[in-house]
Parts: structure tokens; C-alpha cells; sequence
């Protein structure tokens, strides 16, 4: 079934839930029930809860939404809208239809054993709206994912029960540690324990806030460390990769001197303004191969951009949007910006971009919170040989030495031949941490691998085992 523009007036009004799976409750006005997506059985809700300008569509679990777990699903960036994850994570996808931008149900999505949160973080990106200035850092970021999290199960109490996994991609690989932390520090606070976060976060809980059941976050091609895969974004196309060199040598020498001297000024820097420079300069320096050969750093089998055209048109549709509750009908559309520049620059020129992240994978996995980070084998600009280095080298990880004695053995998803490599470990009293390489696959795993990408990650929220 698709819902071509022309018909979405049509989508504007509401739906109701069977009685015996969602009753009834009045909701706050902000809050629709939108049937853009042709898929659920289930009411699906969108818009904004009270207290957050954050963004969020609701897609209950297509198997079990009272049992099943909630992963909440942001992009990347930063910046980027979550309604992009529409095309690889969602239920449904923006596809250019007979008559126009329309949306289709997705066969293989993360829905297919979880219910699905989709929020526009931080503030700033999608339709999640901010004042300038907007947050500019992860840490920000998480302070507001957690108060959006606090209202929107207290709007539907019925899942605060159900485990809680963060997922995100690319930039998520600052995100979900990040968010996932600030959790637990705030699950600290509301228990009256001890915080594994105090040296960053000083916020205390309200005697009104909920304990969230954060059980793991999954990690897609990820953003993690600058500094260390900045380099390797070189390595992937000068001969370290099992590709074909993609730069000359000539090249690739210039570009290896030139990071020598990137990271000496960032070893010197002083000043957000000197640092952020200094990491401009790296990025620069690292993205050669894919300036200079017009190949996609997504995908480096690929000499054309992805096109967004029909998603973009999509979302600023004013039907489309009243229909999400941005707007009321017969308002004037909104400005949605797949990737917006501005959050993207606020975030870039604060230092976050070469905030490093691996710090927090080890107080995770002390409290409880399993980590996937998952690998798509030809994406480029997050590739793999730099994710490897930065798994060798946690930081204050103290079984550090064991992950690294641990074979990659072949990965099999649900099929009978090998579809990558993986290797997990979980030390007695800690959560489980796992690395999965994808064959064949790019930038956004589901993207190019829809089937293994929605199990691998589907089984990890429900059974942290892949």
C-alpha cells in the first residue's frame, strides 16, 4: 500500500488503537496520530511531548509492543534528521511514486521485534525546533534526550518496563555513549547510588523522574575518535584496506605528513578556536582520496551521491506535516532540512567534533548497558580499519588485553553462509561488548544489507547476542 501526496489530506485525521492492546487516554495536544505509513496494526504517534522541543514518531513493535523492547533511533551528523533513518530502520520509506513522493512499507526494519523511536537530537535538527544559540555538544545533547525520554513515558507509562536500547549511526558513535551515560547517571541519582559520571555531569533527579531501563546501544559505522580514524581514512585508501588503492602514492605520502602535522597542533592547541582548526585541517587532509577520485566516502563503489530529492519533497509537504503534528492543517509548511548545516557548524566550531567517545564504552559496560558497534565493510569515511583501532585502544577499559586475544569468527545472521566477521566479550559482572564487520555493506549497514542489518540489530535489543 503506498499514500501518495494527493491523498495525504486524507492522513490528517486521527486513528485509534485496538482497546485491547493500547486503551484509550487523552493525549496532550501536541501529540498525532498519523497514518503516513502504511504499515502497523498499531496507532503510531508523532509530534512533541510536554517540556521537549525535540521531535519524535512512535512505530509500536509489529510482533509483541507490550513485551518487546523500545530502541530509540536518532541520525547522525551532526544534524541530521531522524525521518532519514526512515529509509533504512523504519517501518516505511519515502519512494518516488506515479504521482509524486510516497511512502512504502519497508519488508525488513528494526520494527519487526522492537518498537521504534524516532526523535530529531539534539534540538535544531528535523522538525525538533531550538532557540540560537542550539546545543552545540553531546552533553547537552543527552540532558535533553533524557528530559524528552522522562516526559514521553509519562505520557505512555504503559512501556516504562520494557528494556530501553539507543541506536544511532555514524555521528552516533558520539551520540549513544553520550546519551546512553546521562542515563545511567540520572538511573544513579533517582537509586541514591554512586555515579559512574559525576566528573562530567553534576544534574541530580527530581523525586518525580523515572528510572529508564537502558539495557544496551548500538553503534553503525560510528564516529567514535577523530584523532585516531581520521588517519586511518588515508590507510583505507592507500593499500591498508582489502580494496584496490583508491589514492597514488604520490598522494597518500603527502596526505601521511600532512595528518603528521595536523595532530601535532592538536597535541598543542589551547583554545576551542585553535582545536576545532586544527581537526578542520585533519578532516581536510583525510578526505583526499574521495575529493580527488569523486567517489562516494559512503560507499567508495559508488561514484554517485545518494539521492534525497524525494525524501526532502516528502517532508515539507504541508499535509505531511500536519499529519506528523508539526504543524495545524491549513498552516503554511515548515523548512525540514535532511542535514542541517547549522547544527552541523555549532557542533564542529564548539570541539565536540573531536570530542572522543571510546571513554565511555567501559563505564557502559560496568553499568550494565551492552554495546553493539557494527561495521559496514566498504564505507569509507568511518570505516572499519579505523573503528578496529579504536576498539584495540578503550580507553580506562581494563579487559582491553582479552578483547584483543579474541579471533574474529565468521558471522552468519540468520543465514547459513558467512555474511562478515564478528567477536564479542562480556567479563563476569558486565555487560556484553560485540564488533560485527558487514560484507558488502556501506555506510548504513540496512541500507545495502535491509535483511542482516534489521536482524543483527533486532537480535541485540532483545538479547544483547548477535
Amino acid at each position: 500500500m503506498h499514500l501518495p501526496l494527493a491523498l495525504l489530506s486524507l492522513a490528517v485525521s486521527p486513528t485509534y488503537a485496538r482497546p485491547q492492546q493500547q486503551p484509550w487516554r487523552a493525549l496532550p495536544e501536541t501529540i498525532a496520530k498519523p497514518r503516513l505509513c502504511p504499515d502497523s496494526n498499531f496507532t503510531q504517534y508523532s509530534g512533541y511531548v510536554p517540556g521537549s522541543e525535540i521531535f519524535f514518531w512512535f512505530f509500536p513493535s509489529r510482533s509483541d509492543p507490550s513485551k518487546d523492547p523500545i530502541g530509540v533511533w536518532t541520525n547522525g551528523g551532526p544534524g541530521s534528521s531522524a525521518l532519514m533513518g526512515m529509509q533504512y530502520v523504519g517501518p516505511c520509506e519515502v519512494v518516488e511514486g506515479d504521482h509524486g513522493p510516497e511512502m512504502r512499507r519497508r519488508e525488513w526494519s528494526f520494527n519487526d521485534h522492537a518498537s521504534i523511536l524516532m526523535i530529531d537530537n539534539p534540538r535544531g535538527a528535523g522538525f525538533s525546533f531550538a532557540k540560537f544559540p542550539a546545543v552545540d555538544n553531546i552533553y547537552d545533547g543527552a540532558r535533553d534526550a533524557w528530559i524528552f525520554l522522562q516526559s514521553f513515558f509519562k505520557v505512555f507509562p504503559e512501556y516504562q518496563a520494557n528494556a530501553l536500547a539507543v541506536n544511532s549511526a555514524s555521528y552516533g558513535g558520539h551520540y549513544c555513549p553520550a546519551y546512553a551515560s546521562f542515563i545511567q547517571h540520572m538511573n544513579a541519582k533517582i537509586a541514591g547510588e554512586p555515579s559512574l559520571w559525576e566528573d562530567i555531569w553534576e544534574d541530580e533527579a527530581t523525586d518525580d523522574a523515572i528510572r529508564l531501563n537502558l539495557t544496551s546501544i548500538s553503534i553503525g559505522n560510528g564516529f567514535i575518535n577523530n584523532r585516531v580514524q581520521a588517519r586511518f581514512n588515508i590507510e583505507y585508501a592507500c593499500g591498508g584496506a582489502d580494496i584496490p588503492m583508491l589514492g597514488d602514492a604520490e598522494e597518500c605520502e603527502w596526505a601521511r605528513k600532512q595528518i603528521d602535522m595536523a595532530e601535532e597542533l592538536m597535541d598543542t592547541c589551547r583554545s576551542k578556536v585553535e582545536c576545532s582548526a586544527a581537526g578542520l585541517w585533519t578532516d581536510k587532509v583525510s578526505s583526499f582520496p574521495y575529493e580527488t577520485t569523486g567517489l562516494n566516502p559512503y560507499d567508495y563503489r559508488r561514484s554517485e551521491p545518494y539521492d534525497e530529492t524525494h525524501i526532502i519533497a516528502f517532508y515539507n509537504n504541508a499535509s505531511v506535516q500536519a499529519a506528523l503534528g508539526v504543524i495545524q492543517p491549513g498552516q503554511p509548511a515548515k523548512v525540514w532540512e535532511s542535514h542541517s548545516r547549522r547544527v552541523a557548524a555549532e557542533f564542529i566550531l564548539s570541539g565536540d567534533w573531536d570530542e572522543r567517545t571510546d571513554y565511555l564504552f567501559a563505564r557502559l559496560l560496568k553499568s550494565g548497558v551492552g554495546i553493539l558497534k557494527y561495521e559496514g565493510m566498504v564505507d569509507w569515511i568511518c570505516n572499519y580499519l579505523g573503528v578496529r583501532q579504536v576498539m584495540q585502544n578503550l580507553t580506562d577499559y581494563q579487559h582491553q588485553k582479552a578483547w584483543n586475544r579474541i579471533d574474529m569468527k565468521p558471522w552468519y545472521g540468520q543465514g547459513d553462509v558467512s555474511a562478515g566477521r564478528y567477536k564479542c566479550h562480556q567479563h563476569n559482572g558486565e555487560a556484553p561488548l560485540c564488533y560485527v564487520e558487514v560484507e558488502d555493506a556501506g555506510h548504513v549497514v540496512s541500507t545495502d544489507k535491509p535483511k542482516e542489518g534489521s536482524w543483527l540489530v533486532g537480535k541485540w535489543m532483545n538479547d544483547r547476542e548477535i
